[in-house]
């Protein structure tokens, strides 16, 4: 075994390569239970850093304690992945878009035929839409279908318009024997 101590600083510079390898055992950089900082490529020069790589079993863990895991980028941040992508919290609320920023949200418009699920129905499970001025609209290039066990309450302070552009306008047409009630208010 070789061990270099300094008792100032210890600085390797090279015009080539620096390289650290091992044939037989692991690679440790701040192993040692000192609560010093690590900085890899902190530099301010523009430079690309690569961790890892896609042979075969490669793996990469990030693990974090009681402080954040916070990534920033000046341009676009990226993920793709080839399997299943999972975004979990055990204790905590999961915010997407949730800053002040005036930016849309996209999710599900790729060109591609896919399903869309948003929500589920497992006990008090609920799921709100909520809108500004701007609205909310449903638009579908086939049948829409509203199904709920509880009650269906369309209210509004404007005008409420059911129309067809190429079909009947059905009311209470199922083999239901229930009223239909039409201006019954007080």
């Amino acid at each position: 075994a070789m061990t270099f101590t300094a008792g100032g600083v210890f600085d390797v510079n090279a015009v080539g390569n620096v390289t650290i390898d091992s044939t037989s055992g692991t690679l440790n950089i701040g192993a040692g239970a000192d609560a010093q900082n690590i900085n890899i490529g902190t530099g301010a020069a523009a430079r690309l850093v690569t961790i890892g790589n896609n042979t075969t079993t490669t793996g990469i863990q990030i693990t974090s304690g009681t402080d954040d895991i916070t990534l920033t980028s000046s341009d676009a941040i990226i993920l793709d992945a080839a399997g299943v992508l999972e975004l979990n919290s055990s204790a905590g609320v999961i915010g997407i878009g949730n800053d002040a920023v005036a930016q849309n949200i996209n999710i599900g418009t790729g060109t591609a035929s896919r399903v869309v699920t948003i929500g589920n129905n497992n006990t008090t499970t609920g799921l709100q839409l909520i809108s500004g001025t701007g609205g909310i609209a449903l638009n579908s290039a086939d049948a829409v279908s509203v199904t709920a066990v509880g009650a269906v309450d369309i209210d509004t302070a404007g005008v409420v318009s059911i129309n067809s552009t190429a079909g009947v306008l059905n009311i209470g047409n199922d083999a239901d024997a229930f009223g239909i009630n039409v201006g019954t208010g007080a």
